[in-house]
Formats: structure tokens, sequence, C-alpha cells
């Protein structure tokens, strides 16, 4: 059956279950990621930007990613039922939004006035953590906008506001990349979803397959029943028949009927 609903309206409990699930494994490579790029960024930015704001901005990172690993060690522990699903995905997704949030902000606060090299590396580090963050969050769409948007907007904008011309031009290309970058992650995503309806269509399929076949196996075996009683039912009576028979074409020879 073709799927007609759209990928961020699934139809069906299990596959926002099976998001969401797919989500939280993901989390310890989202903050390994997270506070490796973190490092990076620091390590790149240490001789440019105040410490305090290096740190701190890290440090925020951390808390972050902190709380995010607690959630996830709670959904190991119990994982919900698929009509919680949607309540464990919106706090996934305000962990997402922060975290957005937070590497926006660097677009800013690590923007460094007259130094084009390092406001090219700070643009390549956030889309880097956005493309990198693609293949785990685009399984959930409103977590993968919540993470993008945050994440780019700022430096986008600081940038466009940063004299000269060449800045403006750097904004509209980075703007360009960001819509083909939103567009590949729903179309991703959309990918993603109807995968899973496939797959939890093929499910109902094959035990509605193997049901059928239960019924045409009881309904072979009532057949057998049948044939095998109404076998032994009319054996009897007929071996009768016989017998009887047999009497009769004897009982010309009986010498009592010759007389």
């Amino acid at each position: 059956m073709p799927l007609t609903r759209s990928a961020a309206q699934p139809r069906n409990p299990l596959v926002v279950a099976e998001q969401i699930r797919a989500l939280y494994s993901q989390l310890p490579k989202s903050t390994a990621g997270m506070v490796a790029a973190g490092l990076v960024v620091i390590g790149a930015m240490w001789s440019q930007v105040p410490h305090a704001i290096l740190l701190t901005w890290f440090g925020v990172i951390i808390l972050n990613q902190s709380w995010r690993l607690a959630l996830y060690m709670r959904y190991r522990r119990n994982p919900p039922a698929p009509a919680e699903a949607h309540r464990w995905g919106r706090m996934w997704t305000v962990g997402a939004g922060l975290s957005g949030l937070i590497w926006g902000s660097a677009g800013v606060l690590m923007f460094v006035p007259g130094a084009p090299d390092y406001q090219a590396f700070l643009i390549v580090a956030l889309f880097a953590v956005t493309t990198g963050a693609l293949t785990l969050i685009a399984v959930h769409a409103p977590s993968f906008y919540a993470f993008v948007l945050p994440t780019i907007l700022p430096v986008i904008v600081r940038t466009a506001l940063e004299a000269g011309t060449v800045h403006l031009f750097t904004a509209a290309a980075c703007s360009l990349v960001l819509i083909t970058l939103l567009a590949f992650g729903r179309n991703l995503n959309r990918l993603l979803t109807q995968s899973l309806h496939t797959r939890f269509d093929n499910v109902e399929l094959i035990a509605e397959l193997k049901a059928q076949q239960q019924v045409a196996e009881a309904a072979t075996r009532a057949k057998t029943q049948f044939f095998a009683a109404a076998n032994h039912d009319l054996r009897q009576p007929l071996h009768a028949m016989g017998l009887f028979a047999s009497a009769l074409a004897a009982k010309p020879r009986d010498p009592e009927v010759d007389k």
C-alpha cells in the first residue's frame, strides 16, 4: 500500500517510537562529537577570543550534554511505550535546540573582526557540526530543524553585518548552503520515515500471511479429519452389506434350498 502521509506526520505510532529510539541510540556518539568539536574550536580560537568566553562556552556544552546523557540513561533503563514516544521526542528536541543555541552563540562570540581566516574557520566549523549531526538526527525532523537553524543563522547574520562586499557575498553563499542542507535533511527524513513505514507494513503483511496460513492449515486438518471419520463410518455398513451379499450369493448352493 503506498504511503500518502507526510514524513512530518507519520500515521503509525510504531514509526514515531522507532524514530525516537533511533535518536536516543545515537546520543553517546552525538555527545562525543560535540565535545571533540568544542575542543577543536577552543584550540583554534584560543589566541583570538578571551579565555573566559571560550571556557564558559565549553562548560555550557558540557552541562547541556550531561543532562541529555542523564535523559538517555533514563530512556535506556525504562524504554517507553509507543504512546509515550512523542513526549520523549519533545524532550530530545529541546536538547537539540539548546545545543543549536550554544553553537550558534559561537558564531557571534567568537567572530573575530578583521580576521577573515578565523572567520572562515568558524563558518566551516559550524557547518561541519551541522553536517555531522545530519546523519544522526535527520530521522526526527523537529530535532533536525531545532539544531541546524540556531547553529547557522547567527554566523550568517554576523558575517553580513561585517563591513565589505565580500562578507555580504559570503553570507549569501552560506545562506544557499544552509538552504541546501535543510533540503537534504528534509529529503533524508522523508526517505527514512518512508522506509520505517515500509518496514512496519511488511511486518503487518507477514503477520497477516501467517494468520491466513494458519487458517488454511486448520481447514486442511478439518477436511482430513472429516474424510477419515467418513471413511470409518461408511466402511462398517459397506462391510456388513458385503457380508450380506456374500451370504445371499451362497444361498442357492445350500442343499436345503435345492429341496
